[in-house]
């Protein structure tokens, strides 16, 4: 019998049929002077491929912030607490960091 355990964030997710982005149960908190303010809570998203997709809400309702999370661009002193998100099978902030690079070779 094998014991050995595998980390599943080293095996490509499989996205059901026909989706493209798919963004789970993100959490997103911002920190400041002691305080701690939950921006978005157990937001997400799925977008089947040749949808288009429109985030609507109030101002202040986590509309930017979700987007932003899904694609890890958060900054301090925000932070992405948890949550999942996928892209064609990979993680979207996999996805993100290497379009991020390839636009800095670019310039």
């Amino acid at each position: 019998m094998n014991n050995k355990q595998t980390n599943p964030a080293l095996h490509p997710y499989t996205l059901p049929e026909g989706v493209v982005l798919e963004a789970k149960d993100i959490v997103t908190t911002f920190y400041s002077d002691g305080q701690r303010a939950e921006a978005v809570t157990g937001s997400g998203l799925t977008l089947k491929q040749g949808e288009i997709i429109g985030l609507v809400g109030e101002s202040g309702s986590g509309k930017s912030v979700t987007s932003m999370s899904i694609l890890q661009l958060i900054m301090p002193p925000g932070k992405i607490e948890s949550g999942e998100d996928y892209l064609k099978g990979t993680t979207a902030s996999k996805a993100a960091r290497c379009a991020a690079s390839a636009a800095a070779k670019s310039v």
